[in-house]
């Protein structure tokens, strides 16, 4: 999917496994976020709708997949060929990536199976955090976090 980031190679060495992904030569959306918010900028209301969009497309298909990413957050989005530090720059190449604690899920609605607290704290579900079970919805909550501090430069807790 095009707002899913792909595995090019992988191989391994002596000592780790070596995974090569496409260039991001936008970096990632936190280092995007964070320089706006530096220079006392914000998103243009267009290029958050567009990066939103890209992130919500790659997890649909990812969901249509009965697969949970488990770690929606701004350091996951990779920016394509744009300048994301210039107020002019556009956000077309989106890119849901980092699928380490993606995991499939038996069930789409039933979170029962997936007992484990991964995911980064300020993007887990509240049913997450309270020692729930880990649905396709806790991906959501984690993508409406993600749009909070996209729009507003802040993470929302």
């Amino acid at each position: 999917h095009d707002n899913v980031v792909f595995l090019l190679d992988a191989f391994a060495s002596e000592d780790a496994l070596v995974m090569i992904f496409p260039l991001a030569r936008g970096g990632d959306l936190r280092g995007a976020i964070r320089r706006r918010r530096r220079a006392r900028e914000r998103f243009r209301a267009r290029d958050v709708w567009t990066i939103f969009r890209g992130v919500a497309r790659g997890l649909a298909h990812l969901h249509a997949r009965g697969i949970a990413h488990r770690d929606v957050k701004p350091a996951n989005v990779l920016l394509g060929d744009c300048d994301s530090s210039s107020s002019s720059s556009s956000f077309a190449d989106v890119k849901l990536a980092d699928l380490g604690l993606a995991v499939r899920v038996p069930d789409a609605d039933d979170a029962r199976p997936l007992r484990s607290k991964v995911g980064t704290p300020f993007y887990l579900a509240p049913e997450v955090v309270r020692g729930g079970g880990y649905g396709l919805a806790a991906d959501v909550w984690s993508l409406g976090c993600l749009l909070y501090e996209l729009a507003s430069s802040r993470s929302p807790f």
